[in-house]
């Protein structure tokens, strides 16, 4: 039989386990994920009165200056998203720290699976949207890799959107199944 709590003599706490291996061990059986307070293996809520943009968050950081400067690096928050009774639409945001910036949101999933990084995604219509955003005339930037090998690029600015074939390669493209388009690495253009 497993104490609910366990204190070692190393001091690590377990929740469901009589032997934890790390500060804070939490064993359970599978919980099913159902956006109620028990429909999860470790649960963090703020007591606020409901409103948008409140909601718990979880910060992961460390010390950054001697002596003891504690530094969150890394926030995960989940929040509401608006400030409507009973409705429990909710985004998951995620922030970074950067020195002489401070702690910036860097991207959000909203309530209707849409994704934005350097900015609060738009909803358009049904669609399933991806907004990328840089700073100032920088826009932004998509890189496709093999390991540590640049292959393409997508990426845009104040002037241009451009698509980048890195090295001997053609751009295609395909509609209906099959090819047809092909720009190939030297520039000609063959329709299919």
């Amino acid at each position: 039989n497993v104490d609910a709590l366990t204190i070692d003599e190393d001091g690590n706490v377990g929740i469901g386990t009589d032997s934890p291996n790390a500060p804070l061990q939490i064993a359970s059986t599978n919980k099913t994920i159902d956006g109620t307070l028990g429909g999860s293996n470790l649960s963090v809520y703020t007591t606020d009165t409901q409103a948008a943009n409140v909601g718990a968050s979880i910060g992961l950081g460390g010390m950054s200056t001697t002596p003891a400067g504690f530094e969150f690096y890394g926030t995960m928050a989940g929040r509401k998203e608006n400030s409507t009774n009973l409705d429990s639409s909710g985004y998951l945001a995620f922030y970074t720290q950067r020195v002489a910036v401070g702690h910036v949101e860097r991207m959000r999933i909203t309530s209707l699976g849409n994704i934005g990084i350097g900015e609060i995604p738009r909803t358009i219509g049904t669609y399933k949207v991806l907004d990328i955003s840089g700073s100032g005339t920088a826009g932004g930037y998509i890189g496709f890799n093999t390991g540590t090998t640049s292959q393409a690029e997508i990426y845009s600015n104040s002037t241009s959107f451009e698509f980048v074939a890195i090295g001997n390669k053609a751009i295609k493209f395909y509609a209906n199944g099959g090819e047809r388009m092909v720009i190939s690495s030297a520039g000609a253009i063959k329709f299919t």
